[in-house]
């Protein structure tokens, strides 16, 4: 998953740096000599067609959005909140007495998701919870998922709308056993009335 993250991340970051066919000029003009609001002078790498970077003003304080995290930002501002939703699931873990750790927002977008939140659960087994926009967009991605990282301590299930996705470290019976226990817990969760 990691590895599906970053490539998309890449793709994402490469296709956000491309220059247009005119040289960059980062909000610079001809009177102060090119020099962009950081004092650099951007221009077009040789033979790349692809200006360099140069960092817009910032102002102190201030914390520079990445494009992954204008991402992030996009999937959990659309989120559809329908029941169930990715809280509904870390609900039945902790009820179940598996209580999420390090819970974090995932790239929903390379698991065909509209949301996701991954957390610590089983040790140090990492638990994916996504969330799509209905049963059948879940059903339509489970496939793709399961295709993109064949292994045996992986396991992909999906309930209603939600998706989850656990990777073992190890796959021993103590954990295959609590692995079980988060499936039947994420299982339990009800589904709109």
């Amino acid at each position: 998953m990691r590895i599906i993250i970053t490539i998309v991340s890449l793709l994402f970051a490469a296709s956000c740096g491309k220059a247009s066919d005119s040289p960059a000029t980062n909000g610079a003009s001809e009177q102060d000599g090119g020099a962009g609001a950081s004092g650099t002078t951007a221009s077009t790498t040789a033979n790349s067609g692809i200006a360099p970077f140069a960092p817009s003003k910032i102002e102190p304080g201030s914390v520079t959005p990445s494009p992954l995290g204008g991402a992030f930002a996009q999937e959990a501002a659309n989120r559809s909140h329908h029941k169930p939703e990715v809280e509904d699931a870390f609900a039945a873990f902790a009820k179940a007495g598996l209580e999420p750790r390090n819970v974090k927002q995932g790239l929903g977008r390379t698991s065909f998701a509209q949301y996701c939140q991954l957390t610590d659960i089983l040790g140090e087994q990492r638990a994916v919870v996504c969330e799509y926009a209905d049963d059948a967009a879940a059903s339509k991605a489970l496939p793709e998922i399961q295709a993109q990282l064949v292994d045996p301590r992986r396991s992909v299930t999906v309930h209603g709308r939600l998706m989850l996705t656990i990777m073992l470290t190890e796959n021993t019976p103590v954990l295959q056993d609590e692995r079980d226990k988060l499936i039947a817990a994420f299982e339990s969760v009800a589904a709109p009335q």
